[in-house]
């Protein structure tokens, strides 16, 4: 099994479910309200070691309640959590969720002491680094924290996986040295500095191909209930959404790359690693919650089966 470390996000979420989300100026009230695990790293994480991953975890969460909730829940959820600091002068991260009936969402999210991170954080915790064989980020951490890992992690061989979540613009040399990117239909516009479609690509497989030309070696676009979009040096690949009826789409992106993360390090093609990922996201969205939706291996091998692609269980 490979060692696998995820650098990123820790937060506390409130999720209120409510008929439409509200609009400018307008108040509504909210059926019910609960709180859950969340922030996309921590998500991710867990994501990954529901399927059975090696997980280690570098983050940053407050010294308050909702930090040590946080790194009790993931420790419990088989994460190492030894490169996992607090501090006193952020609260942990939040994020306020509005659920609507048809299942989509909208998120504010407060970073607090996820963009406390510091590079010193991280190479205090170098030896996780230099254990793992893939290594997965988000943006919901500094910026420049992203970058000096990625630099990092290339110079010592490391397959990092960057979900490009907030979007943004991200430079040429970060990009280069990805061994696969995992933008939405969406963001992957912002990664070029592109605003929507309005810099000149069109397409989403124009946008995919110029990233492409930046060096990354996979870009793998996901497209919700349009599926997923590979694209590498070797095939130009879509692949076709499972038909699922949402209760609540809050984490399948995250689930989609922490099952990702586990696949391609156990060895699976992107081919079936992308399926079989397609495949917990669209379990995860039968159930409220971002963690707490995430499927295990046992619960995703049955689904893969009864939509006939129980070949995808074990790797080629």
């Amino acid at each position: 099994m490979s060692k696998i470390l995820i650098i990123g996000s820790i937060n506390q979420d409130i999720v209120a479910n409510v008929s439409e989300i509200p609009k400018t100026g307008e108040t509504v009230i909210a059926g019910k309200s609960q709180m859950f695990f969340g922030g996309k790293g921590a998500n991710q994480a867990i994501a990954c070691s529901k399927l059975g991953g090696d997980c280690a975890f570098i983050g940053k969460v407050g010294k308050d309640k909702f930090g040590d909730n946080s790194l009790e829940n993931l420790s419990s959820n088989g994460i190492s959590i030894a490169g996992i600091s607090q501090t006193e002068s952020q609260l942990t991260g939040m994020a306020f969720i509005t659920v609507e009936n048809s299942g989509n969402n909208s998120i504010v999210v407060m970073g607090n002491s996820n963009m406390d991170i510091t590079f010193e954080d991280i190479l205090e915790n170098e030896c996780m680094i230099n254990e793992c064989d893939y290594i997965l980020m988000q943006l919901e951490i500094p910026y420049e924290i992203v970058k000096k890992v990625v630099l990092l992690a290339h110079e010592k061989g490391k397959k990092v996986i960057l979900n490009p979540a907030p979007s943004r613009k991200i430079d040429d040399d970060i990009l280069s040295k990805l061994y696969c990117i995992t933008p939405n239909e969406y963001e992957v516009y912002g990664i070029l500095g592109n605003s929507g479609k309005n810099g000149g690509d069109k397409t989403l497989l124009e946008a995919g191909k110029k990233l492409l030309e930046k060096g990354i070696q996979n870009i793998i676009i996901t497209m919700g209930d349009k599926g997923i979009l590979h694209i590498s040096n070797e095939l130009i690949k879509q692949h076709e959404a499972f038909k699922v009826c949402p209760v609540d789409t809050t984490g399948a992106g995250d689930t989609f790359n922490g099952a990702l993360l586990y696949f391609l390090s156990e060895g699976y093609s992107f081919h079936q690693a992308i399926l079989n990922s397609q495949g917990a996201a669209a379990l995860s969205i039968l159930k409220l919650g971002a963690q707490t939706s995430m499927p295990d291996k046992a619960e995703l091998d049955e689904f893969l089966i009864k939509n006939g692609h129980g070949e995808n269980i074990n790797k080629l």
